[in-house]
């Protein structure tokens, strides 16, 4: 018995996945920086808002989809600048007698 192919199959697995835009080759396809790009899109009043319409809708034409996992990240790597210093303090502050500390070499300053 023959094996009947499924109706709407497509290529091969093996062909070359299609590559996501990016808002470097949104800036490119404008002539603008990767930065102009990213405040458009997030519709920054540093951009006027004629560019900003321009900018998006070009995003649009070209299918940008915003990469969750990207943002995530930046997200997390922005806001965990600060918490090493604010752990400290805490650490710090917390301390039963914090005048005590300039006795380890290295509180003293």
């Amino acid at each position: 018995m023959k094996k009947s192919k499924k109706a709407g199959s497509t290529a091969p697995s093996s062909s070359k996945p299609v590559s996501r835009v990016t808002m470097k080759d949104i800036a490119e396809a404008i002539g603008i920086t990767k930065s102009a790009v990213s405040l458009a899109l997030k519709n920054h009043p540093r951009i006027s808002q004629a560019r900003r319409e321009e900018i998006q809708a070009v995003a649009k034409q070209m299918g940008y989809q915003p990469n969750a996992a990207a943002t995530a990240l930046a997200h997390f790597k922005q806001g965990s600048k600060s918490t090493p210093v604010q752990a400290a303090l805490a650490w710090i502050n917390a301390w039963p007698d914090p005048k005590k500390l300039r006795s380890f070499h290295e509180f003293d300053l």
